[in-house]
């Protein structure tokens, strides 16, 4: 199996070891990470998503900001459930806030 996934005896046998010892199997956790990318790139449609952003617990990865065609956006709204929306509220403010700095900063207003 390891060759199929061009993954070293070694790692194989250790990560074998360690899915029993907590219960688990290869396949289990290969499928949770593969859905938890999944669930994370079908949200975006932007390729540039940095992967060092990936380290944290959440990560909220949205269509370009620029991005002219509605679709990905429609897709990205469809999957957002209650929790991302009050986060996407705070992005949101904090945008609509230093927007309205730059305004001024600009507009000398």
């Amino acid at each position: 199996m390891g060759y199929l996934l061009n993954i070293s005896d070694e790692k194989l046998k250790e990560l074998k070891i360690i899915a029993a010892r907590e219960g688990s199997t290869i396949r289990k956790i290969l499928e949770e990470q593969v859905d938890d990318y999944l669930k994370q790139h079908s949200k975006s449609n932007n390729p540039q998503t940095m992967i060092e952003n990936f380290d944290r617990e959440e990560v909220m990865a949205i269509p370009q900001i620029y991005e002219r065609r509605t679709e990905p956006w429609d897709k990205f709204f469809k999957m957002v459930d209650k929790k991302e929306y009050k986060e996407l509220e705070k992005a949101h403010s904090n945008l609509t806030k230093r927007m309205n700095e730059k305004y001024h900063q600009l507009y000398k207003l």
